[in-house]
């Protein structure tokens, strides 16, 4: 990632790079000082000594300090199960939603690390609706706040998700039903 000084534009300049090794940025949301930058971890070896291992991928979100451009710095450091699928940004809130595959494990549930820390999903936290399921998967809405770095998650059991909106009060999230 590199921050620019673009204006004016005879002066244009890197002011500093953002490496992300082992890791895929998708997006970034800028609010104030502060940015986050978030996508897929594409080398999954970094989890091979862990007691739960991912079924399907890990994306991560990260928070900077950008109030120096020449100097950002890592405030906040998220990975959750699963793969990136689309975001929002409202206020000072993150909409990071990843979508997973149930793993094959005695703990099914979709799992995250704060930094090195394991954060469990409670299973009141996973939600589903009395359908008949082709194909299950979990999409996982994680609240995130750029102020207090506080995770607020929700999974939702669904068919595979295909599109994502967001209203002022509300996410959205579809899928095609194929009817013979």
């Amino acid at each position: 990632l590199f921050i620019i000084k673009a204006y004016p534009g005879e002066e244009a300049k890197v002011i500093s790079t953002i490496k992300f090794d082992k890791m895929s940025p998708q997006g970034l949301f800028i609010n104030g000082n502060k940015m986050a930058v978030f996508g897929n971890i594409y080398d999954l070896s970094m989890f091979k000594d862990m007691e739960k291992k991912p079924s399907s991928g890990m994306a991560f979100f990260k928070v900077y300090d950008i109030s120096d451009k020449e100097k950002p710095s890592e405030l906040k450091s998220y990975m959750f199960e699963g793969s990136y699928f689309q975001s929002r940004m409202s206020g000072s809130y993150v909409y990071f939603v990843v979508n997973t595959y149930p793993g094959y494990r005695d703990d099914p549930m979709p799992f995250a690390y704060e930094g090195n820390v394991k954060m469990a999903m409670p299973i009141s936290s996973i939600h589903y609706f009395p359908l008949p399921y082709d194909s299950t998967m979990y999409t996982s809405i994680h609240a995130i706040s750029m102020d207090s770095y506080s995770v607020n998650s929700q999974t939702l059991v669904v068919e595979s998700s295909q599109n994502m909106y967001m209203s002022e009060n509300n996410i959205y999230i579809t899928y095609t039903k194929y009817i013979n």
